[in-house]
């Protein structure tokens, strides 16, 4: 009985969030087109238009973006939380991101089922097929990124 309150209010807690963080970010970014209300209520009406879909039919749309943008997300959030270590330089977070987005879109045909680039880059690339080749071209752009800062300062 707890957990049949428990879970549809976090949940309505976190769409609310959502769409008052939303609203309120659209209205920055676009001022004198909406007002906040207006926008939490068109966020409201497009988030209940979805969840017609279907949870199953949304995790089918959702997936490949998914797989395509967290290797992006986890790299830069790790280059953000040790940047300290080489001084937020530019060259290291675009070359670290250069190379984590070819093998991210490399990711991309694996989870859309585009086969022939799949099994190149499942023969090319360590972990691909564990979702996780992005780590190698990651790891390689961060070294050049860092060589290069150095090469620069000297």
């Amino acid at each position: 009985m707890l957990l049949a309150v428990t879970v549809p209010l976090c949940c309505m807690k976190t769409a609310v969030g959502l769409v008052t963080s939303c609203a309120e970010t659209f209205e920055e970014m676009f001022p004198n087109k909406l007002s906040y209300p207006l926008w939490a209520v068109v966020f409201s009406g497009v988030s209940l238009l979805i969840s017609n879909f279907g949870l199953s039919r949304i995790i089918e749309f959702s997936a490949p973006v998914l797989y395509f943008l967290c290797p992006l997300a986890i790299v830069l959030i790790l280059l953000g939380l040790f940047g300290r270590f080489f001084g937020h330089a530019r060259p290291v977070y675009q070359w670290t991101m250069w190379f984590t987005l070819a093998a991210a879109i490399l990711e991309l045909f694996r989870v859309v089922g585009f086969q022939p680039v799949a099994d190149f880059a499942g023969r090319v690339l360590p972990f691909y097929t564990y979702g996780l080749g992005w780590v190698i071209p990651a790891s390689f752009g961060f070294a050049v990124g860092v060589s290069l800062e150095r090469k620069s300062r000297k």
